[in-house]
Parts: C-alpha cells; structure tokens; sequence
C-alpha cells in the first residue's frame, strides 16, 4: 500500500463520518422541551427576520400594562443574559458533531542528506481507536448534548417563575403605595383636626401629640413603601432586559387567585413528568454509563495508530510497509480507570434518586404553603379587614357621640390601616406561593379541582385566569370611618 493510497482511504473514512451543526444549533429541540411545558414563545437572536419580529412582539407586550403572562413573555425575548445561555446549546452541539468526526491522519517525515548519501523516511498513521471508537463516542457526545438542552431549558422555566415572582412583587409594591398614599392623606387631615380642636381647648395636649406621631408615621411609612415600590420595579426591569424605566406599564392592582386547588398526588405526577432536572440527571448516567464502556474497551488493548512507512535510501529501491503504534499493558492495567468510571455511574444513579426525592418533597413542601397562603388571604378577605372596617366606623360613631376618647379611635384607625396593609401581602404571597408550586413542578401545573365559591367572595389560591377570563380584584380601600 502507498502513502497516496493510504490517504485515499482516510479521506474515505473521514467522509463516512462526516456530520454537520444544523443552522439553530439545536436551539428548536429547547424551544420543544419548553412549550410541552407552558406556553411561550422563544427566540434566539442572530440577526434574523424572526429577531426584527420579536423585537415589535415586545414593543407591542409593552405598550400596555403588563401581565404576568406578559412579563414572561417580555423577558424571554428581550433579556440578554437569557440569550447567551443559549448559546451553550449550540457549543454543546458542535461538540456532538466533532466526537463524530474522525481523527484527521498524521504525517510525518524524516529527511536526512550526508556526503554519502541521502536516507529519506515518511509516515502516515491515522488514530485506529478514533476510529473504533467512534459510534461509542456519538452516543456519549449525544446523551451529553441531551443533557446540555434539558439544563437550559430547565434555566428558562426557572426564569419563567424569578420573572412572574418579580412581577407580582412589583405590582404589589405600586398597590401597598397607593393605599399607603391614602391613608397617609387621612392621618394627615386628622392631624390639622386635632390642632384646631387644640387651638380652641376642646383637646389636650397628649391626644394632640398622638395624632402628629401617628401622621408622622404613616408617612414615614409611605416613604418606605415608595423606596420598595421602586426596588421592586428595578428588579422587574433587570428581570426583563428593559434599560429604560419609562417603557414598563404596570396594573394598579393584583388580580384576584382563581377558586379551586390542587392534590399532591396531581401535582407529583406533573412533577415528574415534566421536571426537566430529573431529564438531566438520566442524561448524566446515560454519559456515565457510555463512557465506562470506552474505559473497558481501551483497558488493555488501545491501539494509538496505524499506518503506512516508506523508506528511500541512495542507491537502494524504495521501501514501503506497515507500521503501527500500540500502548503495551504493562505498567498500568486500568483497574483505577475502570474503578473510577463505575464509580461515576454510581455517582449519577444516585444522583438521579436523588433529584427524584427531592422533587417529590419540594412539590409537597410548596403545595402546603400555597393551601396555608390561600387560607390566610380567605381569612383576610372575608373576616379580618371587614371586622376592622365595622370597628373603625362605631369607634367613630362613639368618638363623635363623646361617648370614646381620641386614643381608642387612634388605635382602631392604626389597626384598620395595618389589615388593610396585610390584605395586599397576602395576595401577593398567594401569587407568590403559586409561582413557587409550578416551578416545583416543572412548568404547567394540572387543571384545578372544583371548589365550592368561598363565602364573602373571597378567593382560594389557584392559577391565574385564561385571558378574558372573569378577575375578581379584592384589594383594601381606605377606611370608611371618617378621620378621627
């Protein structure tokens, strides 16, 4: 056999194995995973038609007030820390395609001249074992792009769930504003009241001192909740990819939790089905496990090359043969490369009943909190701030009767302010808490359970309505006793 022949035969066996990136990089296999798990729509920007189009998608998302489903949406196109993580997805995929591709042939070449003579000595060897090895290392390469695509697209159910958490956050944060605004306007007034009557003796110094403190810290009060308003929102824009603050429209008010609940065992299920960590983790052992099958194969017998030598000497005929390069067992056996990649399966199995354990507890864990949450706002809703509204206004009844004194309708006024305060925290820790649940389950959570309507049209914690949808929006109004 010749060295032209010799290359022949390579090119051939390169061609065989020749693979190609596909243009998306495997970016559409991602965009799957995802959609079987919510409903969003996912963009990869290079530069393309569809990359202008995604851009008017999110001028159009915002030039109204957001809603959750929105936001998502906004953020999946427009953050750009998102869109370089896709990246991984293409890399990874390349990588698939370069462990299918032979190892390119080595030349090399040994040219010596003296006043005798010349002795020339040329080889071309090609890697045997990349060639043995080759289906072996497109199944390892393929189960590793796998698991490449389910950890990104598990990161973009991860960032489906960070970006509605940062939604309701702010939203909640611009609704505790406005009702802060009013009851600050209404301390405020009561304030003015009392000085006058203290001007005109019908009030003592001590009630008068209560009601400035008590204006004094509402305020204070509203400023906090100014700054957190604005925190939250720096948050959502960050979340979102937006430089510009102006460009973001928020509601004033959350919407109302659907009416219904979940089981355990529905949300488990859905849980494991569709946690895309779990998909990884049995990548990880499909990996494992194929690349303890190139460690036994190369134990004892790992043929570096071969190929063919000619030799040209002066005044001789040229020599031409065989040659090859084979790594002698004699050292090292491979009993620690072998022990090793077992134990790295065994690290992946357990590993993977691991994840399986944890996913499990975690959907029990967030289901409890978003039934405590959800008990909570009933509680809220329908008994606590009523209860504190009907004080306020008898409270205030008796004040103008002289039949209480100006502390006692102070503090029921206090306390009315403070339910109204909780009622907005507990909406949004129930939206919160729901957010929590289908992250735990790994994107869509399952159809609610029939509930009975609870009473005083408060609302159970459940997913959020399908656009056109009815929204019952219970959020606290200021008071409606008049200011003491």
């Amino acid at each position: 056999m010749t060295i032209r022949t010799t290359v022949v035969a390579c090119l051939g066996l390169a061609v065989a194995g020749c693979a190609s990136v596909t243009p998306d990089g495997g970016f559409s296999d991602v965009r799957d995973l995802v959609q079987k798990r919510a409903d969003l729509k996912l963009q990869w920007n290079r530069n393309t038609e569809d990359d202008k189009a995604a851009e008017k998608a999110v001028a159009g998302l915002l030039a109204k007030p957001l809603t959750a489903a929105a936001a998502v949406q906004v953020g999946l196109l427009n953050n750009r820390g998102l869109q370089a993580m896709y990246a991984e997805v293409g890399v990874s995929q390349a990588d698939m395609v370069q462990a299918g591709m032979l190892s390119n042939p080595v030349f090399t070449g040994d040219w010596v001249r003296s006043s005798d003579g010349y002795h020339i000595e040329e080889s071309l060897t090609f890697n045997f074992m990349s060639l043995l090895l080759l289906p072996m290392r497109k199944k390892m390469a393929a189960a590793q792009f796998e698991h490449v695509k389910a950890k990104v697209a598990f990161a973009i159910v991860d960032f489906v769930a960070d970006t509605k958490a940062a939604y309701y956050r702010a939203v909640a944060a611009r609704q505790t504003v406005a009702f802060m605004e009013r009851a600050a306007t209404s301390a405020e007034a009561a304030a003015e009241l009392a000085q006058r009557q203290r001007e005109a003796g019908a009030l003592g110094s001590r009630e008068l001192a209560r009601q400035v403190a008590f204006s004094a810290e509402t305020q204070t009060q509203l400023t906090r909740a100014r700054q957190s308003a604005v925190a939250e929102r720096e948050r959502l824009l960050r979340q979102l990819g937006l430089a510009v603050s102006a460009r973001l429209l928020l509601p004033d008010r959350l919407p109302g939790p659907g009416q219904g609940r979940w089981t355990s065992q529905e949300v488990e299920s859905a849980a494991l089905d569709q946690r895309l960590d779990i998909e990884a983790a049995k990548r990880d052992l499909d990996v494992a496990g194929q690349a303890a099958g190139i460690t036994n194969i190369t134990r004892f017998v790992n043929i570096q090359a071969i190929g063919v030598v000619q030799i040209r000497e002066s005044g001789q005929a040229a020599r031409t043969g065989p040659m090859a390069e084979v790594e002698l067992p004699i050292f090292d056996w491979g009993s620690a490369k072998t022990a090793r990649a077992q134990t790295f399966i065994r690290e992946a199995q357990d590993r993977l009943v691991d994840t399986v354990v944890r996913v499990r507890s975690e959907v029990r864990d967030r289901l409890a909190d978003v039934e405590t949450m959800g008990e909570v706002l009933k509680r809220q809703q329908a008994l606590i701030l009523p209860m504190r509204e009907r004080i306020v206004k008898e409270t205030q009844l008796l004040y103008n009767g002289m039949l209480e004194g100006v502390y006692t309708l102070l503090s029921d006024y206090r306390d009315g302010v403070m339910a109204g305060r909780d009622l907005i925290d507990a909406q949004r820790d129930t939206w919160l808490a729901t957010v929590q649940l289908e992250r735990a389950a790994g994107g869509r959570l399952p159809p609610l359970a029939a509930a009975a309507a609870p009473a005083s049209g408060s609302s159970l914690p459940g997913a959020e309505p399908a656009p056109g949808g009815s929204l019952r929006e219970s959020s606290p109004e200021p008071l409606t006793g008049n200011s003491p």
